[in-house]
């Protein structure tokens, strides 16, 4: 048995943007997405304040009231807000958007897992190594789920890197390094200290076989890609505490990156490869394959000059295309 994880940068999407919902929703069905990772989903979907996240007539978020409909009653979702503000953060920049994450999932074959606080952001990571030991811009949604009629756990953390740098009166830290230091900062820390604390949590209330994967928009280009600027290694290796490493120790951590394809769009081509896959050895045993989706050629579009094509996805959907990573268990 396979399954289908995606994920998929929306470009600031909420009620009040005038995307194309049915293409959207035709692309999650088209693909057959079991579940699907969304970045940039902005904080006009915010849940009504003091109303518990449980209670789902009130929540009614930007997903639930648009694409929900379309996808099926088989559909459901989660939003999550990660606080962009001073409060949790060292700095400020561009991207304090009070952008959001959401999660949905085909709940005829995938289910929640009956645990506390589940999806959540998650804030409860270290950042004592490298330069500046900053926090993430935005921290990620963690979400676990588990395959219906089996004991199988999938711990998916969605991720949005921060782009640009904030000047150095917001950041008020020491880190020595521009925007895309930067960036490969967040991945170390991501990969480094948010997935292992993830990946190595063993005590739950029933036994399950957990699997653990980031995916998101890196802002970064994988090495194997040739793309030159903002590089990433396709292999990253990290000592017990987290530590990042320039090579293989025994005893570390090694995370692979995949999906090497160009995922953003300019109005008339792809541009970067930005959207990416993460998860370690254990992991690695079930990844069957993972690709960029074609989404700017939809069906129906005979005709169409590329030009066109490109800059009516760009305008109706997203700056970015989705990725998916096919799963499979014997």
């Amino acid at each position: 048995m396979s399954y289908r994880i995606a994920s998929f940068n929306m470009k600031n999407f909420s009620l009040a943007t005038d995307k194309d919902l049915n293409r959207i929703a035709a692309i999650i069905k088209e693909e057959n997405f079991d579940i699907v990772a969304m970045q940039e989903v902005l904080a006009a979907g915010r849940p009504i304040s003091g109303v518990p996240v449980q209670n789902k007539m009130a929540q009614k978020t930007a997903i639930e009231k648009s694409l929900i409909g379309r996808l099926g009653q088989q559909w459901d979702s989660f939003w999550g807000d990660p606080k962009t503000s001073s409060k949790f953060y060292p700095y400020l920049g561009k991207d304090s958007r009070g952008e959001g994450y959401a999660f949905l999932w085909n709940s005829k074959k995938i289910e929640l897992m009956d645990v506390p606080n589940n999806p959540r952001i998650f804030r409860n990571y270290k950042t004592n190594f490298g330069s500046g030991a900053l926090r993430l811009a935005r921290d990620p949604l963690y979400g676990r789920f588990k395959i219906k009629r089996t004991k199988i756990e999938l711990r998916l953390i969605t991720t949005h890197i921060i782009f640009g740098k904030p000047s150095d009166d917001l950041m008020k830290t020491d880190f020595d390094g521009g925007a895309i230091a930067l960036r490969q900062h967040e991945f170390d820390v991501l990969a480094g200290s948010v997935y292992k604390k993830i990946s190595d949590y063993r005590k739950d209330v029933e036994p399950t076989v957990p699997y653990t994967l980031i995916l998101g928009d890196y802002n970064l280009n994988l090495e194997s890609s040739g793309i030159g600027k903002a590089v990433l290694k396709d292999t990253a290796f990290f000592s017990p505490n987290g530590q990042p490493l320039t090579s293989f120790e025994p005893g570390c951590e090694v995370i692979y990156t995949v999906q090497s394809d160009k995922t953003t769009l300019s109005k008339s081509d792809y541009a970067n490869n930005y959207d990416h896959f993460s998860y370690n050895e254990r992991t690695k045993r079930i990844v069957k394959s993972w690709n960029r989706v074609d989404a700017v050629h939809a069906k129906g579009d005979v005709g169409k000059q590329e030009e066109e094509r490109f800059e009516q996805y760009y305008n109706k959907v997203s700056d970015h295309v989705p990725i998916v990573v096919e799963l499979s268990f014997r």
